[in-house]
């Protein structure tokens, strides 16, 4: 079952796909909105290596495949 953190990441890539943005906008998208939410939210709480791979992977599909789907 996933974390509502990983929820929540999945829901905003598949908004931000949908958007249409060149390569540079999910880079700067990614970096500036889903890994600063992910410090703050490390800075209380521990991920897991199982979450940290999770979201890489869902932030490297974002970035390299055409469609979330």
């Amino acid at each position: 079952m996933s974390s509502p953190f990983l929820l929540s990441i999945k829901r905003k890539l598949v908004y931000w796909d949908a958007q249409h943005l060149s390569f540079a906008g999910r880079v700067v998208t990614t970096n500036s909105v889903l890994l600063t939410s992910m410090w703050f939210i490390a800075y209380v709480w521990l991920f897991s290596r199982s979450e940290i791979m999770k979201v890489q992977s869902l932030i490297r599909n974002f970035l390299w495949v055409e469609k979330m789907g």
